[in-house]
């Protein structure tokens, strides 16, 4: 936003233009950042209405300025990294410190903790080093933020990819320091490679055939990234195996010969019914093996996956998968809501 703004200053006989150019900048440090990177040498900042007036030159005889109000003479100062940066959920309060050494103090927002960080810092010309607040999104940030919680559980959390809304995953391992985050599955969620294959010219008729890639897995949770809001790859905590190889979570596959697009002998069940989240329509699936053909049956809560090849079938697209939040959902009464021990500044 620009605007033009009367403002006369004086330093011997040399009087500044009785109009000038200026903008505004929520901090004096972004002022300072636009003055110098620019190439110019010094600036007028207005506290008040973070009025910014860059002027190209340093006026030496700073005491001979007269003083207008709100305003400040600046020469060339502040940290070479820049403003420090302001993700969502942090509130910057102030930056303190000396040239090529410099600190800056946040306030996280609601539902951000304030992490174990004792100051986010610009020393020399480096980027600024990590800034505080944590969106309350994983077990183990709830683990960061208040250590007394050791039980495993359904707790509630609250993923900036959400917008910060609530949703019901379960954390594992509390009593660690790292504790992994799941999305309890209420419904048959299987996968299954099954033995034997179809075989020359008589339809699907199953033959005798034994494959390394066979086996039949069922999931009781899945392992969830919460930054992605995804399914996370290899987790086998929470399966039941029937037999074989562990299949992983949203794969089809299968082993056959021939009638392998009229076959379709690899079953695979997805059914987010009642855990608080929908697939979401970003989700995909792409082919991987060889003679590879699938189909897939979906909702918002289930999808039904058949394939086969030889040996051949389907895997998400980029190897996950994409849940949203149900916004019909009601959250159980018995989901612990995390309370924080570790307060912003």
């Amino acid at each position: 936003m620009c605007f033009e703004v009367m403002f006369v200053l004086y330093i011997s006989n040399m009087t500044l233009p009785s109009v000038s150019q200026s903008t505004t900048t929520q901090t004096r440090l972004e002022c300072n950042h636009l003055a110098f990177s620019q190439g110019n040498k010094s600036y007028f900042y207005n506290n008040v209405n973070k009025t910014c007036i860059i002027y190209p030159t340093i006026i030496y005889r700073k005491d001979s300025l007269v003083s207008h109000p709100g305003f400040e003479y600046f020469v060339e100062d502040g940290p070479a990294c820049g403003p420090p940066p302001v993700p969502k959920g942090h509130k910057l309060l102030e930056v303190i410190g000396s040239p090529g050494n410099y600190t800056a103090r946040y306030k996280c927002g609601q539902y951000y903790i304030h992490r174990q960080i004792g100051e986010t810092r610009c020393i020399g010309n480096s980027d600024w080093t990590e800034t505080p607040c944590q969106d309350f999104a994983s077990c183990e940030t709830i683990k960061e933020c208040n250590s007394s919680y050791t039980t495993d559980g359904e707790y509630i959390h609250y993923p900036g990819i959400l917008n910060s809304s609530s949703v019901r995953l379960y954390c594992h391992n509390m009593n660690t320091s790292s504790p992994k985050t799941y999305l309890t599955l209420n419904a048959t969620n299987v996968f299954d490679v099954p033995t034997g294959r179809c075989y020359g010219g008589h339809g699907c008729e199953v033959y005798p055939y034994t494959n390394p890639a066979q086996g039949k897995t069922t999931f009781t949770k899945v392992a969830i990234d919460t930054e992605q809001m995804s399914s996370m790859n290899h987790d086998y905590t929470f399966t039941i195996q029937d037999f074989g190889t562990q299949r992983p979570y949203g794969w089809v596959f299968c082993c056959s010969l021939s009638n392998i697009a009229m076959c379709l002998r690899g079953r695979s069940t997805i059914d987010l019914t009642n855990t608080g989240l929908m697939i979401s329509n970003s989700t995909s699936w792409s082919k991987t093996g060889h003679l590879s053909h699938f189909t897939v049956n979906r909702t918002d809560f289930v999808v039904q996956l058949r394939g086969d090849g030889s040996c051949g079938g389907a895997r998400p697209t980029g190897n996950l998968i994409q849940f949203v939040k149900d916004q019909q959902y009601v959250m159980p009464d018995d989901t612990i809501d995390p309370q924080c021990s570790l307060l912003g500044i």
